[in-house]
Parts: structure tokens; sequence; C-alpha cells
């Protein structure tokens, strides 16, 4: 089964809903978002208004939502492996803004092949195939500092394993264009299908 993931948390419901109404009624493919520290602490109290909206905004999208295992992105990766059927998924952030989605079907239906969307997967953006994660190990991320090694790192376990390709128009990893979004300043990069809000552009903005 070939499908969607998305990395998101649970402070994150505005930038999910704004994911979601970009699909613009798109339902090609089957969505898993997986929510990080849904079920945590006092977060339990707002598991179904989260689930509750998300699910109104993707609408006619087929939807799975799971509360992730709080490990960042990788563990997220893991979460789509344990609790899905897919076998090969494009992963996304929940920062992300659908603007031409065709681009799932030139990654998806081109079969047995892995695509990085951004050079070396930078963000964890691309499509992973379960036939090589499965070889892979999931370690745990302690902090974000360790997510961000982890985007360069473990992701070069993977590009060894899958040998992907690079995809025809790649998503940049820096540009010169901030916008100011939900209350936060953002770099913007983007390419013809996609545009993705990133908070953290530097190491000295890591926390």
């Amino acid at each position: 089964m070939r499908g969607i993931a998305v990395c998101s948390h649970v402070s994150n419901l505005p930038w999910l809903l704004n994911l979601a109404g970009s699909f613009k009624g798109y339902s090609k493919y089957h969505v898993a978002v997986v929510v990080n520290q849904l079920n945590v602490g006092d977060n339990k109290f707002i598991h179904h208004d989260f689930v509750d909206r998300a699910r109104d905004a993707f609408k006619e999208v087929p939807l799975t939502i799971l509360a992730g295992t709080d490990n960042f992105e990788v563990g997220a990766i893991a979460d789509v492996m344990k609790y899905t059927n897919f076998d090969e998924f494009v992963f996304l952030h929940d920062t992300i803004e659908i603007k031409d989605p065709s681009i799932f079907e030139l990654v998806l239906e081109e079969r047995n092949k892995s695509f990085a969307i951004t050079p070396n997967y930078f963000h964890f953006l691309g499509k992973y195939e379960r036939r090589f994660l499965q070889h892979m190990d999931f370690p745990p991320m302690t902090s974000k500092g360790d997510a961000v090694q982890a985007e360069t790192h473990w992701n070069l376990h993977y590009i060894a394993l899958a040998k992907p390709s690079l995809f025809g128009d790649p998503l940049p990893v820096y540009s010169e264009k901030f916008e100011e979004k939900f209350f936060r300043q953002n770099m913007v990069v983007e390419n013809f299908y996609l545009k993705k809000y990133k908070q953290t552009w530097g190491t000295h903005l890591i926390k």
C-alpha cells in the first residue's frame, strides 16, 4: 500500500489544519498523521478535540491519526512502519503546504524506487520504502539537537540502502525569504509543488 505520512505535534494543530486545507480535497492516497505528545499528561484532555478538528479539516481524505512515540521524525517513521501497512510512503512535516498534489503521483506511482524530495532527505522529506526501512535502526532522540543530527546521519544510512533518486524539482533547504505565520518567524522554502515553513534554520535556534 502507498500513502502519505505526516509528522505533527500536539502543539501544532494550527499547522496541521493548514496542511490539511492545502490538500483541497485531494484524496488519492491514505494519509497517516503521527502526533507526538498527544497522549502525554494534560494533553490527554485535548486528545478528542485535536482528533476531531483534524478529521474535519482533512474532510474526505482517507485518514489515520496515530499517537506518536514522541521520538521526533525517526520515531514517527517507526510508528508508520508499526501501525500502518504502507509499503511506500511520502514523509512530510505539518509545516508544509501542498501547492500541487501531483507530486505524490510522480513519486508514488513509480514503484520500488525511493525519492529524496530535498537533497539527501534533509527535513526527512521524501519517499521511503518499507523493504529498506525494515533493515534500519530507530534510535531514541533525546533532544531537538539529536533530531537535527539524524536528518543527516540517519538518512545517510537509508540512502546507502535504498540508493534513491533526487526528485526532479527538489525542495531547497535554505532561502532568503521569511514570513510570519502562526505567531512565529519562518524561513520559507518552496518549489512548484510544496511550500515549507522552517522555524529552525540554524543551530542557534535549536532549543
